[in-house]
């Protein structure tokens, strides 16, 4: 009998990934990706994801309200960043550093090569310091980030123990700057409470049962989060609230009445008046403003929960 052959398979074909954004996840869809947010490791630094466009075009997301840190730099203009109180724009003079909880908006209408890092680190920035911090790059940031780049001349590459580590030294090499000042590191304690904020947002929570969670009074609770953060827990939990409400406003046509409900408000009317003191905006406002960017992508995308992996064993065919 004659043996069969087995048919070869043809390689898989990569597929395009669209650039999504990354509001309350880190993953954008268009690059490496590392750690998922929440992730820990001894350091305190996590790498989430690593990127960069040779010509970034349609830089256009609005109201961008995360809770990790994200690193930029352009090797030319044609990007700016809006906040409410100012415009900064992406050149080659500048590494933008953005901590998490800053409200602002992406601008790219031209094409631009886009570097970007999204991460975790568990100190916060002291209060004294802006919400955005523009830094001259040194000849080690610089030397970094072209390294970095020139794994992506040839395409996507994927992820890799070296690509990991060069990320880590970049953001290594950012935060240990001396112009940088920082509150003190979190406790667990204060790391528990927040973490379980982040993920039960949505339910009607106490800062009695948040306390609990994280072995410590009410008062105990309170007085950490205003040492280590600047801001109350009651804070903490509206703004991770907006932060989900921002997404939803823009991305699905549900009610105000539904969108307060579901982001853990107990009604529509205080679900407005701190949505607008968190924003500058009433939620119909901010609807108005930015739900028709997104009524453009595709609505399956509106359902996935982590992006893909740019792995070339998970892409399909």
């Amino acid at each position: 009998m004659k043996s069969k052959q087995k048919k070869k398979k043809s390689p898989a074909k990569r597929v395009t990934q669209k650039n999504i954004g990354a509001y309350l996840s880190p993953f954008s869809g268009v690059a490496l990706e590392y750690a998922p947010l929440h992730a820990t490791n001894d350091c305190h630094i996590v790498l989430h994801e690593c990127g960069y466009l040779p010509a970034c075009k349609g830089w256009n997301f609005k109201a961008v309200f995360s809770p990790f840190w994200r690193l930029y730099y352009n090797f030319e203009s044609g990007h700016t960043i809006r906040l409410a109180d100012r415009e900064l724009s992406l050149d080659p003079e500048r590494l933008v550093l953005i901590p998490p909880h800053c409200i602002f908006d992406c601008q790219g209408a031209s094409s631009a090569p886009h570097f970007w890092i999204h991460f975790s680190y568990k100190k916060s920035p002291h209060t004294i310091q802006k919400s955005l911090l523009e830094l001259i790059p040194t000849l080690v940031e610089l030397s970094l980030i072209k390294r970095l780049k020139a794994l992506w001349e040839d395409g996507s590459p994927l992820p890799s123990e070296n690509n990991l580590l060069l990320g880590l030294a970049l953001i290594h090499a950012v935060l240990s700057r001396e112009e940088l000042v920082w509150m003190s590191s979190h406790p667990s304690s204060v790391e528990k409470a927040m973490k379980y904020m982040d993920l039960n947002f949505q339910a009607e929570l106490k800062i009695r049962q948040i306390a609990e969670i994280a072995g410590l009074s009410e008062s105990g609770l309170t007085r950490l989060f205003k040492k280590y953060l600047g801001e109350s827990p009651q804070r903490y939990l509206i703004e991770a609230r907006i932060r989900e409400a921002t997404t939803l406003l823009q991305r699905t046509e549900k009610s105000i009445d539904e969108i307060a409900d579901q982001t853990g408000f107990s009604n529509r009317y205080y679900f407005t008046r701190m949505f607008k003191k968190t924003t500058g905006q009433s939620p119909a406002e901010f609807r108005r403003e930015h739900f028709q960017r997104f009524s453009a992508i595709d609505r399956s995308i509106q359902n996935i929960s982590q992006h893909p992996i740019l792995k070339s064993t998970k892409l399909k065919a």
